[in-house]
């Protein structure tokens, strides 16, 4: 019998009690690998007329999937919920459908459902989420009210880099824009050279602040000597650190935020990026080149639309319900030895998106390799130096990667000359400046 044919006599002897009848015709299809919607349906419904819940709720991970009606099949869903964990299991299974976020009837499902158990319209309470602990942000001051945020991660190695980008995008900005605060991800042994370097921006007024997060932030601190000792990744937390300060900015506040790594130089106004139009995605970044080993991860992965998100620069909508949720999701694939991660945290975020994020203009993060002599475009605002040697280092030759860099390096010596700090290269060695 064709699935549609017996969706209708499923539907059919239900409505005339004739449960044995139906139970038989559905017998029937136990073997097959897909079904239809109409078809899954109606047989979710006799299992709700049986009173077995339990196999019902096991058949809504295949009806839940990105073709799912609202309007036709929404029904079946409540009336298979009758518990706080049976409504947070059909959030899991709307958070497992690739993109789910930018299918407005799975949304409404969601949001529905997680309404169910839950006061309020915070549809990310269901999220195995943990709650934000501030306990490992700088509070000595009062957090910055500001829209939005930039993020960089910075051990002592990339102290000089991550001034020159900070400086650059201040120097660059629109003096009329609305100041972001600038987030820094850091080792306890760098809190107290970038309190220093704080204390003297604050003394300008229409200067950024800053917010200081250190890496013994609770969440990460109770999972390190897991993650450290008991698998097979041993990286530092500044290598995957910023999947936790993102999480945690996200219950800060703000709107947006950019992360940027720090062996970039930014050479126009960063701030448009805030208003990129993400069409619905809750992240945004440029597609990465598609060498050996980024096609390589895109197939361990699953990314079937062949887009791979390059997280040198990202932009994240900290109100996206599902933002957190990806976070979420790419954290527990870092914490997880049997993920293989070619690119650490990078794959981990790409692994969690599964290529559903919004492509950003090129200009946002235009590549510069070792020996590339193409950084000319008129219209770009990042660059971004991919691969070893950095242009800082003795070892880098030949390019223009080098002279860019040195630049830069010029005007942010200069920059901070204007806050009393006369020698910039001093500053790699930790040197006390007053």
């Amino acid at each position: 019998m064709e699935p549609s044919l017996a969706s209708v006599r499923i539907d059919f002897l239900c409505e005339k009690n004739r449960l044995d009848c139906a139970g038989e015709l559905i017998a029937f299809y136990t073997g097959y690998c897909f079904l239809p919607c109409c078809l899954l349906s109606s047989i979710i419904y006799y299992y709700i007329e049986v009173g077995d819940l339990v196999t019902g709720r096991k058949l809504l991970r295949y009806l839940i999937r990105s073709e799912f009606c609202y309007h036709r099949q929404m029904q079946a869903v409540l009336r298979m919920i009758d518990s706080e964990r049976s409504a947070q299991e059909v959030v899991e299974y709307i958070e497992d459908v690739e993109g789910w976020y930018r299918l407005p009837d799975l949304m409404a499902c969601r949001a529905a459902v997680s309404s169910l158990y839950h006061k309020g319209d915070d549809v990310r309470g269901l999220s195995p989420v943990s709650c934000i602990d501030l306990s490992g942000v700088d509070l000595s001051s009062k957090i910055p009210v500001a829209k939005n945020v930039i993020l960089l991660c910075v051990d002592k190695s990339y102290r000089i880099p991550a001034l020159v980008a900070i400086f650059d995008v201040v120097r660059e900005m629109n003096q009329c824009s609305v100041k972001p605060v600038f987030a820094l991800f850091l080792p306890e042994s760098e809190i107290s050279f970038w309190e220093m370097i704080s204390g003297k921006v604050s003394q300008f007024a229409g200067l950024p602040e800053f917010l200081l997060i250190h890496e013994n932030m609770p969440e990460i601190s109770k999972c390190r000597e897991r993650y450290g000792y008991h698998t097979v990744r041993t990286l530092s937390s500044m290598a995957y650190g910023r999947l936790f300060a993102i999480k945690m900015l996200c219950g800060m506040g703000f709107g947006k935020l950019i992360y940027l790594d720090a062996d970039i130089v930014v050479v126009n106004d960063l701030m448009p990026m805030f208003a990129v139009d993400q069409m619905g995605f809750p992240v945004s970044g440029v597609v990465d080149r598609k060498i050996d080993k980024v096609v390589r991860a895109m197939k361990l992965h699953g990314i079937s639309n062949q887009k791979y998100l390059n997280s040198g620069v990202m932009l994240f909508d900290l109100k996206h319900p599902a933002t957190e949720v990806i976070l979420q999701k790419a954290i527990g694939y870092v914490l997880d030895p049997e993920v293989e991660l070619i690119y650490h945290d990078q794959c981990a975020i790409n692994k969690a998106l599964k290529g559903h994020f919004h492509p950003l203009s090129a200009k946002y993060n235009s590549f510069l390799f070792p020996g590339d002599i193409n950084y000319l475009e008129r219209d770009s605002v990042v660059w971004h130096f991919l691969d070893s040697p950095k242009p800082w280092q003795i070892s880098h030759r030949g390019g223009s990667g080098p002279n860019l860099w040195h630049k830069h390096f010029l005007l942010a010596q200069a920059d901070l000359r204007k806050l009393g700090i006369h020698d910039l290269e001093a500053l790699r060695d930790g040197v006390e400046l007053v």
